[in-house]
């Protein structure tokens, strides 16, 4: 399968709150143009996030004449402003970090992927995490070091709600000290009911 990771950094940033969150309806439209654009070039969409979107490129070369083409072609259904940046890869992880690696346009993995993610940190990706809730479904307890550590307080919490794709997402996130002086970003995946601790 291949596959491009397409990333807005703004949107991204603002997502994991690393940018103040000034006007988050914005965010949402701004990202709902995004993946519109996408859908002219391919029905094979998978919003991930805010500021990441999958595209299965499988066959798609043939219509634009050539992979290049068809990776201009995602670019320029970017709303220009946004400085897309994307990874290329035969699997969604090796595209999410070549997008995330790269400082603009298109990085495409090498044939030697091992030897691409060798010196990337192993945080990228979102890891399951057991965690009990509060009546209100806020986190109270997460399990880490083979311990339940208690949630002392939660410092930021925010949600999305991509209710418009084909396979809506909805996530509700937390950034929380479970009393060692670190923050945690978990999350709460509202299809599955499932918690995940949020990687880079």
């Amino acid at each position: 399968m291949r596959v491009a990771c397409i990333v807005i950094p703004h949107l991204q940033a603002k997502a994991e709150r690393i940018l103040p969150d000034t006007d988050a309806p914005y965010d949402c439209r701004v990202f709902t143009w995004v993946v519109d654009g996408l859908t002219t070039i391919s029905d094979r969409i998978e919003a991930a996030a805010p500021g990441t979107v999958y595209v299965r490129l499988d066959g798609l070369e043939k219509l634009y004449g050539g992979e290049a083409q068809l990776l201009k072609a995602l670019l320029d259904a970017v709303p220009q402003g946004l400085e897309p940046r994307i990874g290329v890869a035969d699997a969604k992880f090796p595209a999410f970090v070549a997008a995330n690696v790269s400082s603009a346009g298109v990085t495409i993995v090498p044939a030697s992927v091992p030897g691409f993610l060798a010196p990337c940190a192993v945080d990228w990706l979102p890891v399951p995490v057991e965690v009990r809730e509060g009546p209100d479904r806020q986190p109270l307890a997460v399990y880490l070091r083979r311990q339940w550590c208690p949630v002392d307080r939660i410092d930021d919490r925010w949600s999305f709600d991509l209710w418009w794709l084909p396979e809506p997402l909805t996530r509700t996130y937390y950034r929380v000290n479970p009393g060692d002086g670190r923050q945690l970003t978990v999350f709460r995946n509202h299809r599955n009911s499932r918690w995940y601790r949020q990687g880079r």
